[in-house]
């Protein structure tokens, strides 16, 4: 498992007729990143506490989810809780994280009615109190999980329990503290296998933050025996914990809206994709012009397979993600060529009112196009002037800023 680190270099090139997009951040910092660890230590070392009920819970090859050396095995044979715990958690108002669970061969005590344990749970500290958890259920053998958050009258907010297989699952979950007594706008966003399957909003959980965290097997009943599988924790307060520093192609710019038919301070737009397998932070990324103006990228996450929107003003006919300033999609001629970036070769491409980002995919309605090798971003549907992204791409576009 990769975790993200407080310090790293990266660079991201590409190249649009009329603008050159540079991400380039030396040294960023990643103040959001709370804690990770995939256990490829062989040890339980980066853990602030554990209970391992005399060695039934371990570090062992056979829990590896991810193509990795080793997980977190936890065998259950009693009612004794075992868990990793996580203390670095500091009075968290927004708590994010993701793990990987293998329901296994666990059985909760379905003989006994037993039919739920509790597999991660957020706490408050002095007083010691649940604040967010995920809970697994098995009935007639199959298994779920649901996402649950507490109220500040005791009460829980569920999301329902999801369906899942006695394989691999990823679980994410994205907890935030309402912002006041009687603002009643706490949240909490549940995740199976990369897909939102909950969005709960509007809890009046404004009480208490998050101190620290436990995974395992938590609340364990009577009759219940087997054994589960986890593996690479990640925390963060604000983007999606799996979010990683994309290298050169990771995020492409796969629409591009210079020459709008309103004013340029109005309409002027830029879309980004991910095509690849992994969350890509693009928070940090600068967008640079020919002039050498830049402005650096502050909201965006975008999942695999998912768009993203900057726009130089809050109207440009839809709601993008990002709102951009201090840098110009340049209005080209007819006969302009595509600019060049960092000894990346990129195509050339001659259009009239639309700048689009062409590929070794043909359209059939491009205009004149110059072919040279291109290593980064696809070519969709043309998009007219004055339209919004994604307008004539036959699939469904998804975007994510958070």
């Amino acid at each position: 498992m990769t975790v993200p680190a407080p310090s790293r270099r990266f660079r991201i090139v590409f190249s649009v007729v009329g603008i050159l997009c540079v991400s380039q951040v030396a040294a960023a910092q990643v103040s959001d990143f709370i804690f990770g660890d995939g256990f490829e230590s062989g040890t339980l070392s980066a853990w602030s506490a554990v209970s391992t009920g005399g060695g039934d819970l371990s570090v062992s090859a056979a829990a590896a989810l991810d193509s990795t050396s080793f997980g977190l095995s936890v065998v259950v044979n009693d009612t004794t809780g075992l868990y990793v715990e996580d203390d670095t958690p500091q009075d968290e108002n927004r708590y994010r994280a993701r793990f990987l669970f293998d329901p296994n061969d666990f059985d909760p005590g379905e003989a006994e009615g037993h039919l739920r344990t509790r597999i991660f749970i957020a706490f408050e500290e002095n007083p010691s109190r649940r604040l967010m958890a995920v809970v697994l259920k098995r009935q007639s053998g199959a298994y779920s999980l649901m996402a649950r958050a507490r109220r500040d009258d005791g009460t829980q907010s569920d999301t329902g329990f999801f369906p899942i297989t006695g394989a691999s699952h990823s679980v994410e979950v994205d907890w935030r503290r309402s912002s006041g007594a009687d603002a009643n706008d706490g949240g909490l966003r549940f995740w199976i296998d990369g897909q939102l399957v909950s969005d709960l909003t509007g809890i009046d959980n404004s009480f208490s933050a998050v101190d620290f965290v436990r995974m395992g097997a938590l609340s364990v009943k009577t009759g219940a025996s087997g054994t589960l599988f986890f593996d690479e924790l990640l925390s963060r307060r604000l983007f999606p914990p799996d979010a990683t520093t994309p290298t050169t192609g990771g995020v492409v710019i796969s629409e591009v809206m210079p020459n709008p038919n309103l004013t340029e301070t109005e309409r002027e737009w830029l879309e980004l994709y991910n095509p690849t397998a992994r969350t890509a932070l693009v928070a940090g990324c600068e967008l640079r012009d020919q002039s050498a103006n830049v402005y650096s990228i502050t909201s965006l996450a975008i999942r695999p397979g998912a768009y993203a929107t900057l726009a130089n003003g809050f109207t440009p006919g839809f709601t993008p993600d990002e709102v951009y300033s201090g840098v110009t999609l340049q209005h080209l001629r007819r006969a302009d060529r595509g600019l060049r970036g960092n000894g990346d070769r990129h195509r050339d491409m001659v259009h009239d009112d639309e700048r689009r980002v062409a590929t070794g995919r043909p359209h059939p309605s491009r205009r004149r196009l110059e072919r040279r090798r291109i290593p980064l971003v696809p070519w969709h549907h043309r998009v007219r002037p004055g339209r919004e992204p994604g307008h004539s791409r036959p699939t469904k576009r998804l975007s994510l800023s958070s």
